[in-house]
């Protein structure tokens, strides 16, 4: 037998051939014609973090809620999982002292018996001590900002910041309170929360169904109304005894599970920031979001060998389009998640959960989905066709077509590989060649069309896409309420296993 044809030469042969066509495979997806002009990153790699496919896997690219990965990893860096924050309250005569420290979520109904615990007389102040207070979030677009998925993160907030607009038998009417929001007549439902202003038309049908869930006009303020009582300015200190009252959080696991499967934007950016002021008090407390994002950054690169040109933060949620993230750092951070806590997989949402309600059904897969207008992401950890673990990432920017046809793409992508006898990424350890890409058009189209919401114009929001895919997603783009202001007053990389080529005159030689 030829030397050429002898099996001791065959057998790499045979194997580079696989990997070749493995990556061919996913190529044929990555390629349809749905993502013509879009940036594509994607990244698979093994248990070691050895990557098996990737195009564009360190192009920095907007994650979307993705980006609650970084937050999430980084809170329990800090705190560990079974940390439980705490809100701790004193009565003194008509004056009640609240310290809020890392407790996202209090509910209306948890405030109102503590109202009654203590017994807080009408007219009551409330002096409150908090480690930041940031208001809106730098870069998030303004036409998010009714929305209960955007409220504004706060140490001291009730219902995650949100509250409910029904219609109660052709009348509006606000549950669990109305945290001081006035409802004037409109033409269409719109609602200002800078304002603290509803408008609601009239005629409305004898029913009783929820309208909208919204964002609270001031988290603070919100609270305090329902624990009875009026803010105050914020204090430096508060009684040096011990409370009279105190409300435990959920241990964090939960929290960061909560966050994760309902893409909870509130949570994620509470997670982030308490994190960081737990780290070092903040030089100014009113704006804290350039030092969060910095220390959760410095964190991470720390302890999980990430390039720090990778990524650039900004906020904890992922609402802001100014957060960059290539796919190896998602599939970095996922991999040493999953070292490090041996639950973590049980914290990100499987099929049927949460935002995989509709998803990837029979698949052995459990990640984080991200979404906004032009922007969809999926990256978790999977088990490939041998058994063997995968993590994958799955990274779209500036896609034109709907958000519908990226998610099934990459639902297939996944089931694919997951699949009994699917794609086969195999290749040599700490391989990682590379090779070009032109992209069929560098022209990138965004969508600007907002036809649901009512006249506003200039927004970038598209559909139900603008959401992050918050637990607000399942009311009805229909049903949604908008804010309307002024109202009343690529070339890239990618990692495909060797030219076949090359790889039948390396092992010749």
């Amino acid at each position: 037998m030829p030397k050429f044809c002898s099996p001791k030469w065959l057998v790499p042969v045979v194997a580079l051939a696989a990997v070749q066509s493995g990556a061919q495979d996913l190529d044929a997806y990555l390629d349809r014609p749905v993502t013509r002009g879009a940036i594509v990153g994607a990244a698979v790699s093994d248990a070691a973090g050895n990557l098996r496919y990737s195009r564009n896997a360190d192009r920095r690219m907007v994650p979307a809620s993705n980006q609650k990965i970084l937050s999430c990893i980084y809170a329990l860096l800090v705190f560990g999982p079974e940390y439980r924050g705490q809100v701790r309250l004193w009565k003194t005569h008509d004056m009640i002292h609240v310290e809020a420290v890392n407790h996202p979520m209090l509910t209306y109904a948890q405030l109102v018996a503590a109202r009654e615990t203590l017994q807080v007389p009408p007219g009551a102040k409330l002096y409150l001590k908090v480690p930041y207070r940031a208001g809106i979030p730098p870069t998030w677009e303004h036409d998010d900002l009714p929305n209960r998925y955007a409220a504004q993160p706060s140490a001291f907030a009730v219902d995650r910041g949100g509250f409910e607009l029904w219609n109660q038998g052709g009348k509006p009417a606000f549950r669990p309170a109305n945290y001081g929001v006035q409802t004037q007549p409109g033409r269409k439902l719109r609602y200002d929360p800078l304002r603290g202003v509803a408008w609601v038309p009239s005629g409305l049908p004898k029913a009783t169904e929820r309208l909208d869930t919204l964002a609270v006009p001031d988290p603070e303020r919100a609270a305090a109304l329902a624990l009875g009582a009026k803010l105050t300015a914020p204090v430096a200190s508060v009684p040096s005894g011990s409370p009279d009252l105190l409300l435990e959080a959920p241990p964090l696991r939960e929290i960061v599970r909560e966050c994760l499967v309902r893409s909870d934007n509130f949570l994620a950016e509470c997670l982030m920031l308490n994190a960081a002021a737990v780290e070092a008090p903040f030089a100014d407390p009113e704006d804290p979001y350039a030092e969060a994002a910095d220390r959760m950054k410095k964190r991470l690169v720390a302890v999980a060998g990430i390039d720090p040109d990778d990524l650039r933060p900004i906020d904890g949620s992922g609402l802001s389009r100014h957060n960059l993230v290539t796919p190896r750092v998602l599939i970095q951070l996922l991999l040493f998640a999953d070292r490090t806590w041996p639950e973590w997989r049980s914290w990100l949402a499987g099929p049927g959960e949460g935002t995989l309600t509709n998803r990837l059904a029979g698949v052995n897969f459990r990640g984080k989905t991200g979404s906004l207008s032009s922007v969809s992401s999926l990256s978790g950890l999977s088990t490939g066709p041998t058994g063997e673990s995968l993590a994958i990432a799955l990274v779209f920017n500036h896609f034109v077509v709907s958000a519908t046809q990226i998610r099934a793409l990459q639902d297939e992508i996944v089931a694919k590989i997951g699949a009994p006898g699917g794609t086969d990424f195999e290749v040599e350890k700490g391989h990682d060649p590379e090779r070009s890409y032109p992209h069929t058009s560098d022209l990138v189209v965004h969508r600007n069309r907002l036809g649901r919401l009512g006249g506003h114009r200039g927004s970038a929001r598209s559909g139900s896409d603008r959401r992050a895919q918050s637990a607000h997603a399942c009311v009805h783009r229909a049903e949604r309420v908008a804010l309307r202001f002024g109202e009343g007053a690529d070339a890239g990389r990618r990692v495909a296993g060797p030219c076949l080529v090359c790889a039948v005159q390396s092992a010749f030689r």
